[in-house]
């Protein structure tokens, strides 16, 4: 059995690497280890003063707001309407929207740099008129509520210890039209497919039970605009159907795999599929097969590729 000395110098060694680990995971951790620390719990355990004392002095300086501050190195400010162009976002009279904001830091960073801080923010709308912010000061990482009041431009802006960022959000009193829509597959979907000159999507070949997955991208004066709600659909359900978003949950339970539409095949033929968004609609033609017997056996295997 251990002696009484013996026993608290093997508690205060332990107290000590614990306390040790906190006071430097801290600033990773953004006080959790702090907060939720037994430290004060095994020194009354032990019964010694000086442990005691010494939690305290821990504990204090894990609440106390006076700690080093670091320096924020990165600000970044990311606004969600209903759309959004490369310049500028969209919202539509009475339309709500969000600014998140996130910070990074290169000091004190436990594994790498950049890493994310935790600061109080300023943000501010140059025309509450037209957007108005639902608070002007957020902890990081935090999103602030807009409101889109009245036609017209606001400029969203956040500063943190000297550095600004600015989002451009404009509001109409109707959505605006687009120009065209681009229909693209996704990379790693190798059908065979032919593009038009403006590289959207005139023909793609599907076999019988296997998926091909599409990208919708709506362009206005040259600019690509992100968001737009879209429709699809098909001439011939029997040949080729089309479902937005998520493949059939027989096929993909948990939607693991999105896009923004999938085409499959379901019986040898053409049939012809039109997106429409806005203003416009494009069509294309998806060309059904019968699959491959390696490709059938392929697709039992695996639903990531070959659902």
């Amino acid at each position: 059995m251990l002696g009484a000395d013996e026993r608290h110098f093997r508690v205060a060694s332990t107290f000590l690497q614990y306390a040790t680990a906190t006071m430097i995971l801290r600033p990773r951790l953004e006080g959790t280890l702090c907060r939720n620390s037994p430290l004060i719990a095994v020194a009354s355990l032990v019964g010694d003063r000086s442990l005691l004392a010494l939690a305290a002095v821990i504990l204090t300086g894990c609440g106390s707001s006076h700690e080093p501050s670091r320096a924020v190195s990165e600000l970044y400010l990311t606004v969600y309407s209903s759309e959004r162009e490369d310049n500028r976002n969209l919202m539509v009279v009475g339309e709500s929207g969000s600014a998140r904001v996130v910070t990074d830091t290169r000091d004190g960073c436990l594994i790498e740099a950049p890493c994310q801080i935790t600061v109080d923010v300023e943000l501010r709308s140059s025309a509450p008129d037209v957007v108005s912010l639902l608070q002007e000061r957020v902890r990081t990482p935090g999103d602030v509520a807009l409101v889109a009041h009245a036609p017209g431009t606001a400029t969203v802006t956040v500063t943190a210890d000297g550095l600004t960022k600015s989002r451009r959000v404009d509001v109409v009193t109707a959505p605006l039209p687009l120009d065209a829509i681009q229909v693209t597959l996704t990379n790693w979907n190798e059908l065979p497919h032919q593009y038009d000159a403006s590289y959207s999507l005139t023909w793609v070949e599907v076999p019988v039970g296997q998926f091909g997955a599409l990208v919708f991208t709506g362009r206005r004066n040259g600019a690509f605009v992100m968001g737009i709600p879209y429709q699809i659909s098909s001439s011939a359900a029997g040949v080729a159907s089309v479902m937005l978003g998520c493949r059939p949950p027989s096929v993909d339970p948990q939607c693991d795999t999105f896009s923004d539409a999938w085409i499959k095949g379901v019986a040898p033929g053409d049939a012809t599929i039109t997106v429409s968004g806005r203003n416009v609609s494009t069509s294309l033609t998806a060309h059904v097969v019968e699959a491959h017997p390696h490709l059938q056996e392929l697709s039992r295997k695996t639903h990531r590729r070959f659902p």
